[in-house]
């Protein structure tokens, strides 16, 4: 029992389906009002099409389940596609007329569907970061659901499906925006229909509830210009790393590439050797930022917006420094993110971009620390070179102080500061 009440459908009357049944009782009092029998008649095909309305609808949504599969990475301002499979467990009838949407998501504006957003990371230039994408104000999505929340994380469209055949499944694609970035606990889905006729529209529950990791917004930003010695060729360190010089044999592992066996020493020694190489001094940026709140109050709902566009401009120097041969890591007063070599995925800095709070905030749990500072791969490999000493990654680079700008119009360029190496170890 407790079972079914969780799974209970409900329902709400449409504008239709409103307007249906006030003729349904205006003809219902005027049947008793004349003894007419022909009224009576048609007060008993009324009734039984909302009878038959709702014995359909319910029909369709019995035995559907649902199952979504969100994408790899959320990117505040982003548009992201996901994907719900429905599933109809029925061995005879197929569901008609079913909708996908997200519980708890704002209803995305009608302008038409968004352009698509392919690659990792998304650039479009004309998103502006940060809190203000939250929709405040929107009207409640209709239907048999509770209300949306004014300050809701996510925006989206849902998906629409004609047709499940029995014993069958059908995959739709919906739209997921996120607003803000963090840690966001995305709810259930809901599986709407109004078959047959339009007059009533129930909603199932189905999924289950998920906390995803939205990383902040990504827009176009130019990179700062570089020291003159750092424009040069680049040099080998004695580190380990992918580049191309070598630093010596070691027994070859489950997560080498096969290029990399030495073929000739392996056949000598009867067994898999494998190339140690060395790793590239490439150029590197340490981007600093200041999470410590003003201390005045009234200050700090200007400082938020300004500290969420610098969370968004440090996730955008970083990824754009990568992506043209930088290495990147940040540096903010009370912690400091994993550094991401020249080429890698950006996936280390965004997440700790993505987790970082104001000073004056709870601290993050243990398990969000972990995961902050938690490397993407997990090949032995790749602990190892988790484990080696940090002195080895103090190449001399460029260090640049992303401001926390209380008011910046749409559109202005901000200000980087550039920082000596004297006055960043000060």
């Amino acid at each position: 029992m407790r079972h079914r009440a969780k799974r209970r459908r409900r329902f709400s009357l449409t504008r239709e389906g409103k307007g249906y049944v006030f003729v349904t009782f205006g003809v219902g009092v005027a049947a008793v009002n004349t003894g007419n029998n022909l009224l009576y008649l048609i007060l008993g095909l009324l009734l039984s099409l909302l009878l038959v309305s709702g014995t359909l609808s319910d029909l369709a949504l019995y035995q559907i389940r649902a199952k979504r599969r969100l994408p790899a990475r959320l990117y505040v301002g982003r548009a992201h596609d996901v994907e719900v499979t429905l599933v109809n467990e029925k061995r005879f009838f197929p569901s008609y007329s079913l909708e996908v949407r997200e519980e708890g998501v704002l209803p995305a504006a009608q302008r038409g569907h968004p352009p698509e957003q392919r690659g990792h990371p998304p650039e479009p230039a004309g998103h502006p970061p940060g809190r203000g994408l939250t929709q405040r104000g929107h009207p409640p999505e209709p239907g048999g659901h509770p209300p949306e929340p004014a300050s809701a994380a996510f925006s989206g469209r849902g998906g629409y499906v004609v047709r499940v055949p029995a014993r069958s499944h059908v995959t739709v694609s919906t739209t997921l925006t996120p607003t803000r970035r963090g840690v966001q606990q995305l709810g259930m889905v809901l599986v709407v229909t109004r078959y047959p006729f339009g007059l009533i529209e129930k909603a199932s529950r189905r999924a289950h509830p998920e906390e995803v990791l939205v990383f902040p917004a990504v827009v176009d930003v130019a990179l700062p210009a570089f020291p003159a010695h750092q424009r040069g060729v680049v040099d080998t360190s004695a580190r380990r790393g992918q580049g191309p010089d070598t630093l010596g044999l070691r027994p070859h592992r489950g997560d080498d590439e096969a290029r990399d066996i030495h073929w000739r020493r392996s056949a000598s020694l009867g067994r898999l050797v494998s190339r140690e190489r060395a790793a590239d001094v490439d150029r590197s940026l340490t981007l600093v930022l200041d999470e410590r709140p003003p201390a005045d109050a009234a200050l700090r709902p200007a400082w938020d917006e300004g500290f969420e566009r610098a969370i968004s401009e440090c996730a955008s120097l970083a990824v754009a420094a990568l992506a043209h041969g930088v290495s990147v890591v940040v540096r903010a007063e009370g912690s400091v993110s994993p550094r991401v070599d020249a080429g890698a995925v950006p996936d280390p800095v965004l997440r700790f971009l993505a987790l970082l709070q104001p000073a004056d905030r709870q601290p993050l749990t243990a398990a969000q620390a972990v995961s902050a500072t938690a490397p993407v791969d997990a090949s032995p490999a790749a602990s190892a070179r988790a484990a080696a000493p940090a002195a080895r990654h103090t190449d001399p680079g460029l260090v640049v102080r992303v401001p926390v700008e209380l008011s910046a119009p749409p559109g202005a360029q901000r200000g980087l500061r550039r920082v000596t190496s004297s006055e960043h170890a000060a």
